[in-house]
Parts: structure tokens; C-alpha cells; sequence
């Protein structure tokens, strides 16, 4: 009735709300489209109910391009390995794979490795959010710089034109005043773990 025409399933963990695949289920797929942002850890289990659902794309958040650093940061040293078993079962069914990573712009050397993993794992899509300073990289240069926002850009460009990677979606382009600009004029919704 809110004529989204992208509903997102974020906050948490979606996948620990028991019954996400009737919720995704329940979206007219004649008018929109479904994403849901994953750790990865319940995927196994719930990949073919999400399936039966149409769920349309699973975006699994990457926190470091060496795996091993990546599940520290989650504190679950098997995390990534369960993420590479249940990318190979996905693969059976009709969805489209996105690695999400959040990066800092003045990190844009790290991208080519992230492209790398994405490769490897066989993942469609790569979605960079932008990382935000907070209190603990106070050590670090925080101010922004336009130069690092433009070589990102010009990174990002040369990945998009290579069809032996996955395509890049940079949320910091799409919500500049060089792309869409404001973003008022989208219609979100959001539904948290607990279906709210």
C-alpha cells in the first residue's frame, strides 16, 4: 500500500526472527523487490524457505577482505567458513549474491582486495557503505578529503567496466549531489529482526 518498491530486511540479524521467510513471503512480488542484509550464520537453514519466497537478493556483510581478521572482528572463528558452504548452496537457487563492506574513502587501496574476495567467492554484486569515524580511530586523520573520494570513484569505475568482477554499488556516490542527490525522493522500508 506504501508503494516501496524495495523492501530491506536489516537491524541485527534479520534470519533470527523465526518466521522471515512468511514476512518475505507476504511482499507482492508484482510490485517490489526483497533484500536481506545477513551475517551469514543461520543461512544453511533457512536458504530454501527464503527461497520458496522469493526472497530476491542476500547481501552478507564482509568486515575484513582476509576472512580471518573478518571473523575475529565477529568473534566466530567459523563464521567465514560457513558463509563460503552456504554460498556454494545458494548457488542452486535464484538469488542475487551481494558482498556488503563498509569502507572509509580514504581506505579506497584496500578495494582491490575486497574485489578479489568477491570474485573468489562468486558473489554478483559488492555494495561499499560508507564507515563512519568514531571515537576509537581518533589516532587517524578523520578529515574528509575530496581527492580520496574522486580516486575511489575512479577505482570503482575501472571494476564496473571489467565484466570478470562483480558490479559495484557505492552508496557514497548514489547519495552525493553528483548522483541522485537527496534522498528524500525514495520510499525505504525497514523491518527489524522482530518484524516490526
Amino acid at each position: 500500500n506504501l508503494a516501496a518498491t524495495n523492501i530491506v530486511f536489516v537491524w541485527g540479524e534479520p534470519l533470527m526472527y523465526e518466521q522471515i521467510d512468511e514476512v518475505v513471503a507476504s511482499v507482492d512480488k508484482d510490485r517490489s523487490i526483497t533484500t536481506l542484509f545477513t551475517n551469514g550464520f543461520f543461512l544453511s537453514e533457512k536458504v530454501e524457505s527464503l527461497s520458496r519466497a522469493w526472497l530476491d537478493t542476500i547481501a552478507i556483510s564482509i568486515d575484513h577482505y582476509n576472512l580471518k581478521i573478518h571473523d575475529l572482528k565477529r568473534k566466530l572463528p567459523w563464521l567465514s567458513t560457513k558463509i563460503r558452504e552456504w554460498l556454494i548452496e545458494a548457488k542452486k537457487y535464484d538469488f542475487t549474491l551481494v558482498m556488503s563492506v563498509c569502507l572509509f574513502e580514504w581506505d579506497y587501496k584496500e578495494l582491490p582486495k575486497y574485489m578479489d574476495l568477491a570474485k573468489e567467492l562468486g558473489f554478483h554484486e559488492v555494495i561499499i557503505f560508507p564507515a563512519f569515524p568514531s571515537w576509537r580511530l581518533s589516532w587517524k586523520d578523520l578529515e574528509p578529503k575530496e581527492e580520496s573520494f574522486w580516486k575511489l570513484k575512479k577505482l570503482i569505475d575501472t571494476y564496473n567496466a571489467n565484466p570478470e568482477f562483480p558490479g559495484i554499488y557505492w552508496y557514497s556516490w548514489i547519495s552525493s549531489n553528483f548522483s541522485l542527490g537527496c534522498q528524500g525522493g525514495k520510499k525505504y522500508i525497514y523491518i527489524s529482526p522482530y518484524g516490526d
